[in-house]
C-alpha cells in the first residue's frame, strides 16, 4: 500500500470527506491493524536518502521482541569477499576504540505549539555497546546536517506528538521542537512538517517559524535538497510536489513523487504512478508506475518507463552517474529484481535478485538476499558490479549498509551482531559491534551514515510496542 495513500486516507476519514481514488480505497479498520508507519515507512526504504524523520523513514516492518546481546570490539580476521575480488592480505587486525556514553538529557525545552509533554529518561532500553543518543517509545532517525557537524533523531512522546531533538557531533542536544517530518536545509536551517498538516522553515536556537504551506510529507537528500509534496486532491489523479530554496522559496509545483535526491543535490528521481495491478478480490492492489530523473530545477534528464514499479527502493550512486531501484513485473512466473538505470545513455541492467540495497562504491552495488530459489541461490549479501555485470556472494547476513566511501556494515538482525569493514591504505579495519535489539534488514539506510562517512546512527527496537534506543557507531 501506498505510504503516503495512508496517511491521506485517514486524514480524509478524520474530516468525513471523500477522495476520489474509488478503485484503491481500504476500510479504516483494514488500516488501523496496520503498523504505525508514520516514522518507519522508510518508507517503502530505505526509501531515498531523505533523512526522514517520519513520513518516508523505513522499514516497513514490525520489529521483532528485543533481545540481548553483549559483544566486545575485537580485532576479527577479515572475510570479505567469499566470490569475487579478493581482500587486502596483509591486513593487520585492528581494534577500534568506541566512545563511551549513555543516553542523552534534553537540554533544549520544546517549543511547539501545542508543547509536548515532557519526557522520562531513565536510560538506555537494552544493555548494549554502543553508545545511547537517545531513548523512547519510538525512535527514528532524521538525518545528518549538510557539513556533519550535527544530526536530528525523532521521538513519539504520544499518540499523535513527535519531537525533533537536534544534537551536535559530541552528543550534546542543541534543540527540540514538535515536528512530524524533518529535513536539513544547511548547518543551521531545516523543514518541518507538524501536526497541522503546514510545512515551517527554522532555524537551530529559533523559536520563529515560517510557514511554507499544507504539504503532505518530504524527501530530504544529503546537501540540503528538500522536496515537499502536496496533499492528494481527489480532483488530481497525479501527486505533485515542490522544492524548497535554502531560503525559504518554493518552486511551481511539478508532477510526480519525489523518491531519492542526488548526493549533491542536483538531480531527483521522482516516481510516476500510471495503473493499478491486477489482485485477487479483497487485495489491495498494487500502485504501479514509472521512473524519471529530473534537474533539481525540474528539468528531465532521463525517464525508464518499460519497467513496472510498485513504491520503489531508489537510490543514486554516490557519483550520481547511476540509479538503483526495483522492478516489479507483476507477473506469476516473475519475481521483484533490482535494475540499474545508466543516467548518461538511459540503458537499463536487470539484476535477477532483490533485496534492500546500497551503494558500497559508485561501481559496486550490494543488497541482501533473503528469499531462496529452490535452493539455487543462497542467502546473503551480494555484490554486483555495474562494469563487468558480475553477480557475487559477498558476505553472510541479512542486513547491509554502506557509505559510499568504501565503510560497509553486514550482519544478522537475528543475533544482532554486525561487522563493519574500511578499507585505508593497505589494510582493512575490521570491527564486530552488537546491537540490543533488532533494527530490521533495511535499516542501515544513506542517510544514515555522516556526509564524510565515518560516523553512523543505529536505531533498535520495536516501533510498535517500544522502547527503542538511537545508538552511536563511531570506530
Amino acid at each position: 500500500m501506498s505510504d503516503h495513500f495512508e496517511d491521506a486516507l485517514e486524514q480524509t476519514l478524520a474530516d468525513l470527506a471523500k477522495v476520489d481514488r474509488a478503485t484503491v480505497l481500504d476500510p479504516r479498520d483494514v488500516i488501523a491493524g496496520l503498523p504505525d508507519r508514520r516514522w518507519t515507512r522508510v518508507f517503502r526504504l530505505r526509501r531515498s536518502i531523505s533523512g526522514l524523520l517520519v513520513p518516508r523513514w523505513r522499514p516497513e516492518f514490525t520489529v521483532v521482541g528485543a533481545a540481548v546481546l553483549i559483544a566486545a570490539v575485537v580485532a576479527v580476521s577479515i572475510f570479505g569477499h567469499l566470490q569475487g575480488r579478493p581482500v587486502v592480505s596483509n591486513s593487520e587486525p585492528a581494534t577500534a576504540s568506541l566512545p563511551v556514553g549513555g543516553s542523552a538529557t534534553p537540554s533544549a525545552t520544546p517549543r511547539a505549539t501545542p508543547k509536548p509533554s515532557p519526557t522520562i529518561r531513565t536510560g538506555s532500553a537494552f544493555d548494549e555497546m554502543l553508545p545511547v543518543i537517545l531513548t523512547g517509545r519510538s525512535v527514528a532517525f532524521g538525518g545528518w546536517s549538510p557539513d556533519g557537524s550535527r544530526y536530528a533523531v525523532g521521538e513519539a512522546i504520544g499518540d499523535a506528538s513527535y519531537v525533533a531533538h537536534l544534537f551536535d557531533r559530541s552528543g550534546r542536544e542543541v534543540d527540540s521542537f514538535e515536528a512530524e517530518d524533518f529535513a536539513w536545509l544547511s548547518t543551521d536551517s531545516f523543514v518541518v512538517i507538524r501536526n497541522d498538516g503546514y510545512a515551517y522553515m527554522g532555524r537551530v536556537g529559533s523559536t520563529d517559524f515560517t510557514k511554507l504551506g499544507r504539504f503532505d510529507w518530504l524527501v530530504a537528500g544529503r546537501a540540503g535538497s528538500v522536496a515537499l509534496t502536496d496533499w492528494p486532491d481527489g480532483a488530481t489523479p497525479s501527486q505533485t510536489y515542490v522544492v524548497v530554496s535554502a531560503d525559504g522559496s518554493l518552486s511551481k509545483p511539478r508532477n510526480g513523487e519525489p523518491e531519492a535526491w542526488s548526493r549533491d543535490g542536483s538531480m531527483l528521481a521522482v516516481w510516476h504512478p500510471t495503473a493499478l495491478a491486477p489482485a485477487p478480490s479483497g487485495v489491495q492492489p498494487a500502485t504501479l508506475g514509472w521512473l524519471e530523473v529530473v534537474r533539481s530545477t525540474g528539468v528531465s534528464v532521463v525517464s525508464v518507463s518499460q519497467i513496472k514499479m510498485a513504491e520503489p527502493q531508489v537510490a543514486f550512486s554516490p557519483d550520481g552517474a547511476r540509479l538503483a531501484f526495483t522492478d516489479d513485473p507483476q507477473s506469476a512466473d516473475s519475481s521483484v529484481r533490482i535494475g540499474v538505470l545508466e543516467i548518461p545513455s538511459g540503458r537499463v541492467s536487470l539484476i535477477p535478485q532483490s533485496g534492500p540495497f546500497a551503494w558500497a562504491t559508485s561501481d559496486e552495488l550490494l543488497f541482501a538476499y533473503t528469499s531462496v530459489d529452490y535452493g539455487v541461490t543462497p542467502a546473503g549479501i551480494y555484490s554486483w558490479w555495474a562494469d563487468t555485470g558480475q553477480l557475487a556472494m559477498y558476505g553472510p547476513g541479512d542486513t547491509v549498509g554502506a557509505s559510499g566511501q568504501g565503510a560497509v556494515v553486514i550482519g544478522s538482525d537475528t543475533t544482532h551482531i554486525f561487522t563493519f569493514t574500511q578499507p585505508t591504505a593497505n589494510k582493512l579495519w575490521v570491527v564486530t559491534f552488537s546491537v540490543g535489539a533488532s533494527m530490521g534488514p533495511d535499516a542501515i539506510h544513506d542517510s544514515a551514515w555522516s556526509p564524510d562517512g565515518s560516523a553512523l546512527i543505529l536505531v533498535a527496537g520495536d516501533w510498535n510496542n517500544g522502547p527503542m534506543d538511537a545508538l552511536l557507531f563511531q570506530p
